[in-house]
């Protein structure tokens, strides 16, 4: 397994004297974008010793910075069986000692079972913990139980995770859900949201006004609880009207694949479909910006409608006006910005109603893709969460600032 700088027991003159930080992400890989290229590579940026404890991928573009250590843990799987997460949890003793040794102030924990290691065991080594809080995990635990057990399995999840997030020092959320939902339990100062955005300058704006067909494109993972059958099946109804092709970046579920290929042929729309696969993130902006509307298709279920969609900051900051599921709060931020529409997403006609009107309006589609970029320019950014990530590092790093020199105290 390949990475950068994995010698923990390294102790650099200026290391010895700056606040370090341990990342910690079981089911994370090395290149993920939230946790990696975004708050780590900000965090080392700003001046601290990071070290991310993570799952190898070799698919997956890696960051550098001087910085910033990428420590495997183990080899990245995207099985999501129960003996799967069972070994999640293994991995959580080679973790431990990994970072014991590289002697951290502050950890940042962005699973349950990582935030549950650092409450029991390094909390008590004097690290402040940052939560990060990437789903709502209560009706995750529901979704997965059989049905007479899912009310107490939500239930139980909920207690676990409020004894968590009260354990540690700084809560951030990705959902309005969840911080509703903690804000009973934490004050202000510990818990804030951290919108899942991108760096901006990485994510152009689309071209809307387009001689040939325009382009819907879906990013990230294809499976049934992401829409694949009831967008496939829109794109084909709303082709009787307009001409449009769907962009799929990223990758159907192997689980998924032969019904894909069946579906694609069935509805003859394999001429119409772009599938370029995975892109390293540092491309990821310039290829959604090939297309004129972005497609958020999450089908119902507590965690899809409780959390924000990921690749709706995408589209936004592409300038897309986006077709999202009614009654979510992805839906609510889309009301919110006036940039897109929202619709019963379980049905392929009205997904083939909003692609209607989309495609034959570009002044409709500038209009509502504007407003997303605005949004993303003024409130929803990473240029604006990492102010957020800025502050509260520099809340948790001051009670460990005594034994500091005073080039680190100004870093803090």
């Amino acid at each position: 397994m390949q990475t950068n700088q994995t010698d923990l027991s390294r102790k650099d003159t200026n290391e010895s004297n700056e606040i370090r930080v341990a990342v910690l992400c079981s089911a994370h890989p090395l290149g993920d974008a939230r946790v990696v290229s975004r708050q780590a590579l900000s965090l080392a940026k700003f001046g601290y010793q990071v070290a991310v404890f993570g799952r190898d991928d070799p698919s997956k573009t890696l960051p550098q910075h001087p910085r910033l250590r990428l420590i495997p843990i183990a080899p990245m799987t995207y099985d999501d069986s129960f003996k799967s997460r069972f070994r999640r949890i293994q991995v959580l003793r080679r973790m431990a000692a990994a970072v014991q040794e590289f002697r951290p102030q502050i950890v940042a924990c962005h699973e349950p079972e990582t935030a549950l290691l650092a409450a029991l065991r390094l909390r008590r080594l004097g690290c402040k913990i940052h939560f990060d809080v990437h789903e709502c995990f209560e009706e995750l635990a529901a979704t997965k139980s059989p049905a007479p057990i899912r009310g107490l399995a939500r239930a139980v999840a909920n207690t676990g995770m409020r004894w968590l997030v009260r354990r540690a020092h700084w809560v951030t959320v990705v959902s309005p859900a969840n911080f509703r939902a903690y804000a009973k339990i934490l004050d202000a100062s510990r818990l804030h949201i951290l919108h899942n955005s991108h760096p901006l300058e990485s994510f152009p704006p689309c071209t809307q006004d387009v001689a040939g067909p325009v382009s819907l494109v879906h990013d990230g993972w294809l499976d049934d609880s992401r829409g694949m059958e009831q967008m496939l099946r829109a794109v084909a109804l709303a082709r009787r009207s307009v001409d449009v092709r769907l962009l799929l970046v990223g990758g159907v579920r192997k689980s998924c694949d032969q019904r894909f290929a069946a579906l694609s042929k069935e509805l003859e729309l394999k001429p119409y479909l772009d599938l370029p696969g995975w892109v390293p993130y540092d491309r990821l902006g310039e290829t959604d910006a090939k297309a004129q509307v972005g497609l958020v298709a999450l089908q119902p279920s507590g965690n899809n409608f409780g959390g924000l969609s990921n690749k709706v900051y995408s589209y936004m900051s592409c300038g897309q006006p986006v077709i999202v599921p009614n009654g979510s709060e992805t839906a609510e931020l889309v009301r919110r910005y006036n940039c897109g529409i929202a619709v019963d997403i379980t049905q392929p006609t009205a997904i083939a109603e909003a692609m209607v009107t989309l495609a034959q309006s570009a002044e409709l589609r500038k209009r509502l893709g504007d407003n997303g970029r605005r949004a993303v320019e003024t409130e929803l950014g990473w240029h604006k969460m990492e102010e957020t990530l800025r502050r509260g590092y520099e809340q948790l790093c001051r009670p460990v600032l005594g034994g500091l020199n005073e080039e680190a105290l100004a870093r803090c």
